[in-house]
């Protein structure tokens, strides 16, 4: 892999897509079936709890996981005693009036499903210059990678100075090509988007918007999948480069589902 791929790519989500790898190789499955067994030896599976914790109640050492990851927006699970836990970081907010609240979270056959409420200040709302981290902290049992199915409400989830993403969603499935949505406030009107799936490249290429910054310009592309995914789950960046050092700037990371995947 190019050097500057593997400086753009999160250990965690790599660290994931390992974890759910050792799983499916245990013939493991993640979440109960509706009847409570796993559907071919009968044996009974441990159900799936789930709880949202409130800020006091998270433990001290779950605490630090939080504080790394709560500036980015995007959904980072780890795995502590017997417990998996998923946070959901809206990423820093420089003014108050934003929310993030979780509706419903239930297991599914195939993992768990988590529907969000996203809740932006109106834009005539008098808001305060605070700064403040809106998230949503699940606590899973038992303890293991879970497949997530995430619906969005009420706001673009993925943004930040550069970036509003709307397409594709945190865990979305992709197939032979990937559909990227949402609006660019770019240097020179251009940005990178990288597809891969831990090993290779599978998607690198240039867009470039109607006007650059400080526009909000729309994109809306459909790119075809340049080689065939080696894993089921991958990572697609998107980030411009820095006019200071040509550096990645204001990148947004979001894992992706693949199902042209099979395993060898």
């Amino acid at each position: 892999m190019p050097q500057a791929l593997r400086r753009r790519i999160p250990f965690r989500l790599a660290l994931f897509a390992l974890l759910v790898l050792f799983a499916a190789a245990c013939g493991q499955k993640a979440g109960p079936s509706p009847s409570g067994s796993d559907g071919g030896e009968g044996t009974p599976r441990e159900e799936v709890a789930i709880a949202i914790l409130p800020p006091g109640d998270i433990p001290q050492e779950v605490r630090t996981f939080v504080e790394e990851h709560q500036a980015a927006p995007g959904v980072y699970q780890t795995v502590v005693g017997k417990a998996t836990y998923i946070l959901i970081a809206w990423g820093e907010k420089l003014h108050s009036g934003y929310q993030l609240t979780v509706e419903k979270a239930e297991p599914t056959e195939e993992g768990l499903a988590i529907d969000i409420h996203l809740k932006e200040p109106s834009p005539d709302a008098i808001t305060l210059p605070a700064v403040s981290y809106p998230l949503a902290l699940l606590q899973v049992t038992p303890a293991g990678p879970y497949p997530l199915d995430i619906r969005f409400r009420g706001g673009i989830f993925y943004q930040n100075n550069a970036f509003k993403v709307e397409k594709p969603v945190p865990y979305e499935k992709v197939g032979d090509e990937v559909h990227i949505k949402g609006q660019a406030r770019v240097w020179e009107a251009t940005f990178h988007v990288m597809l891969e799936d831990g090993h290779d490249v599978l998607l690198d290429e240039v867009l470039q918007v109607s006007e650059g910054a400080p526009t909000w310009s729309p994109f809306d592309v459909t790119l075809p999948l340049e080689k065939r995914p080696s894993s089921p789950y991958g990572t697609l960046l998107i980030f411009y480069d820095s006019p200071k050092d040509g550096e990645p700037a204001d990148q947004l990371t979001i894992p992706v589902q693949f199902t042209s995947w099979s395993h060898p």
